[in-house]
């Protein structure tokens, strides 16, 4: 399934790769509530 999929991908990413998704999209959403 695309969700089991996504799970092993996330799983096989390196910790600072993952890291860095998550900062992005931290900051993707601070902006989209500013925007707001």
């Amino acid at each position: 399934s695309p969700l089991l999929d996504a799970v092993k991908i996330v799983v096989e990413m390196p910790l600072i790769e993952l890291t860095v998704c998550v900062l992005e999209l931290f900051e993707d959403y601070h902006k989209y509530r500013q925007l707001k």
